[in-house]
């Protein structure tokens, strides 16, 4: 059985360009630069506040 190649175009376009993930990727990027990390730095912004100390990973953001 053959297996079928991915068209990695098609998923761009069908998924990552979506206005809410242009959104979500844009957020991510501004939270990278704020606290510092540039392109090719293996560390990454990962929660606001730490799952270790009460956080969580809904989307809601409380103030």
């Amino acid at each position: 059985m053959a297996t079928k190649e991915r068209d990695y175009e098609k998923e761009y376009r069908d998924y990552h360009s979506r206005p809410e993930q242009k959104k979500r990727r844009a957020m991510r990027n501004a939270a990278c630069r704020k606290m510092g990390l540039t392109v090719g730095d293996p560390r990454e912004v990962d929660h606001k506040k730490p799952l270790s100390k009460g956080g969580s990973n809904d989307k809601k953001i409380s103030g």
